[in-house]
């Protein structure tokens, strides 16, 4: 009896120490392994049509998550005299117009960060897309695509949410600004 038990703890701890080993990690399954992705003409173009896509969830939405999406075009709507929604005055979309708009609205957050997470992924596009072994007039027509879409999103947060866009790209910049005085306007 006493050969069996222990026969069995040494079986418990071999298996224990054999199945703790790396083999069985493995990459997500719904993302590329940043380390080996980049080393071929196609998986630039996988990358590029995946900075087209951004953060487009396909289906029913509730709050929108681009700029792109159906929804995100038409709920913007609610921003303006067009749409009004049946929930009432607590609804978020409604929150837009009414001046109770606060900073963790869940309308503005999906806009704020589905343009974020596409110029993470046109950066990383940038930061990498040299690497890749292919002819130069295709590479620089994929970075153009990509600064475009970048500046698609700078545009949407600048114009909709009246942010300046931080980090490489810098609004008038080597203009100076003239703004006139209020005390100048009512003068006149």
């Amino acid at each position: 009896m006493k050969n069996i038990a222990k026969t069995f703890i040494f079986l418990v701890m071999l298996t224990s120490v054999v199945s703790c080993d790396e083999k069985l990690e493995q990459f997500p399954t719904n993302a590329f392994a940043s380390g080996t992705f980049w080393n071929s003409e196609s998986n630039a173009l996988i990358a590029l049509t995946g900075m087209y896509r951004g953060n487009i969830n396909y289906g029913t939405q509730v709050v929108p998550s681009d700029w792109w999406t159906y929804c995100g075009i038409v709920f913007l709507e609610f921003a303006t005299d067009n749409a009004y929604d049946r929930r009432g005055d607590n609804s978020t979309y409604n929150r837009l117009t009414d001046g109770t708009l606060l900073p963790n609205n869940n309308v503005v957050n999906g806009y704020w960060q589905g343009s974020y997470r596409r110029i993470a992924i046109t950066n990383d596009f940038l930061e990498n897309i040299d690497n890749v072994d292919m002819p130069e007039e295709k590479r620089e027509r994929m970075k153009s695509e990509a600064r475009f879409l970048r500046a698609t999103q700078y545009f949407y947060l600048f114009s909709v949410l009246g942010r300046r866009a931080p980090g490489d790209l810098h609004l008038n910049s080597g203009r100076s600004q003239h703004r006139t005085k209020i005390s100048e306007i009512r003068n006149r």
